[in-house]
């Protein structure tokens, strides 16, 4: 800061427009030095980008319902909502592939919020009208795949694939192959089909073909991993080498297996965690605490015999595993 003049620093005490009138030096050297001024900056620029959202918004007809913007930007900040709405404005307009970029940032515990609220036609919907969105969402899953290849856009469009078959308002069936169709996108029609049957029969078909394929295998940890945070996307599918210890991905996995219904805790227990721990046998530094979970779940009357069974099974080879490593 020696180097930033009084004159420049003066205004950040005195004028609310500041940050307009600061040079990019002593801007850098605020952040660089005071976290709230950094802070601040992010969160104006966040602010800015969803107002300019909203101005498309408005512009396609599309209305935001002001009433759950609060509880959104407090849960995933403005960034997130500005580029959900960006895909709304795309999906609106026909411009999928676009769309498709978009929604692809979002994929991720905390975009996973906002992507529920402008497809989920409740009372936290993002857009009033949340039905023409659903509906341009659809069209653009029949319209068909991206042609570009790039792993966002392919998350895009296996984001509303997953989506529209959860909650229904998409009828594609689950392929019983994975031949032609992208790991990513076969495994979101497969999770989202078990989560709109509640299909416990899915999970072994799923499972059968993930140890039979190597690349949907992986899938299934870059899937996990990238939507926790572990890993981004594009490090995922560009590096294929480097997956990181898995710490926050087992953080969600272990509250999944205590809030999940039946069918996804058997799908966690019959091909996820496995997985996982092929590629992280410290399971992010969690295992004691995933053991601890397994046997809990052996006396939760809520889940079937066959889950309770299959946490039993999995609890005895990590206690067995974890012996074979101290030996």
């Amino acid at each position: 800061m020696l180097d930033v003049p009084v004159s420049a620093i003066s205004p950040v005490w005195h004028r609310p427009d500041w940050l307009d009138c600061c040079d990019a030096p002593t801007l850098r050297a605020l952040m660089a030095t005071f976290d709230p001024v950094a802070q601040h900056v992010v969160r104006r620029l966040g602010r800015r980008r969803l107002d300019r959202s909203w101005d498309r918004a408005q512009q396609v007809g599309l209305a935001v319902n002001d009433a759950a913007l609060p509880l959104l930007r407090e849960t995933v900040g403005n960034s997130a909502i500005a580029a959900v709405i960006d895909a709304a404005v795309h999906l609106r307009q026909g411009r999928f592939p676009e769309a498709y970029r978009w929604l692809g940032q979002c994929w991720g515990v905390r975009g996973d919020v906002v992507v529920d609220a402008l497809l989920d036609c409740g009372p936290a919907r993002l857009f009033l009208d949340c039905d023409s969105v659903v509906t341009a969402a659809a069209a653009a899953v029949h319209a068909g795949r991206p042609e570009s290849g790039e792993m966002t856009d392919v998350v895009g469009h296996s984001i509303l694939v997953h989506k529209g078959i959860r909650n229904g308002w998409l009828d594609v069936a689950t392929p019983l192959s994975a031949e032609g169709i992208d790991p990513f996108e076969f495994r979101s029609r497969v999770i989202g089909t078990l989560f709109s049957t509640e299909d416990a029969d899915l999970v072994k078909f799923y499972g059968s073909r993930v140890a039979a394929q190597p690349d949907l295998a992986r899938s299934e940890v870059l899937s996990l991993s990238t939507f926790s945070g572990d890993l981004g996307v594009a490090a995922a599918w560009g590096s294929p080498s480097a997956i990181p210890a898995l710490e926050r991905t087992a953080t969600d996995v272990l509250s999944d297996l205590g809030t999940r219904a039946d069918a996804y805790v058997y799908y966690l227990l019959e091909v996820a965690i496995p997985q996982l721990l092929r590629t992280d046998p410290t399971f992010g530094g969690r295992a004691a605490a995933l053991w601890s979970r397994l046997c809990a779940i052996r006396h939760r009357d809520s889940l079937t015999m066959r889950t309770r069974s299959a946490a039993d099974l999995l609890a005895t080879r990590l206690r067995d595993d974890s012996i074979e490593r101290l030996l």
